[in-house]
Parts: structure tokens; sequence; C-alpha cells
């Protein structure tokens, strides 16, 4: 049996860039914002994101059971000038 690699590795880029976009618009369909670059927890209610304009996220729990959480964004300093 052989496999040809080039063909496989197209064929795996090509699902998982369906599927991100269907993520994607999903995500976009329900109002939510996404930050890309790597996070670590902060607290209990808070993410510390590196590599990205978003210095950290506060996560609130939500008011009630159907509603998501609330979300506040600290933007990173851009310094002087």
């Amino acid at each position: 049996m052989r496999f040809d690699v080039e063909r496989l590795r197209a064929w795996k880029d090509a699902g998982v860039e369906r599927l991100s976009r269907g993520v994607a618009a999903l995500l976009k369909r329900r109002g939510v914002e996404v930050v890309r670059g790597r996070a670590r927890l902060d607290g209990p209610h808070s993410l510390q994101v590196f590599g990205s304009d978003v210095a950290g996220v506060d996560l609130r729990p939500s008011t009630t059971a159907r509603s998501p959480p609330r979300c506040s964004r600290t933007r990173r300093s851009r310094g002087p000038g």
C-alpha cells in the first residue's frame, strides 16, 4: 500500500479550512469576538493574552443561564506617539 503524502496533506488542509470557516461563521452569528493569541489564566475570572493587541479579557459570570459571559477587554498600550 502506498500513500501520496502531498495529496493526503491537501485533503486534510481542505477539511480543516472548511471546518474552521464553519466555526467562524457560527461564532460571528452569535456575536462572539475572536481574539487570536496565546492566553493564560490570570485569575478566577480573567485571562492574560499574549501575541495580540488585547492584553487581557475579564470574564464575568452571566446574569442568567441563557446569556453568555460578559467580557471586557484591556487593550495593550501602543506607547507614546
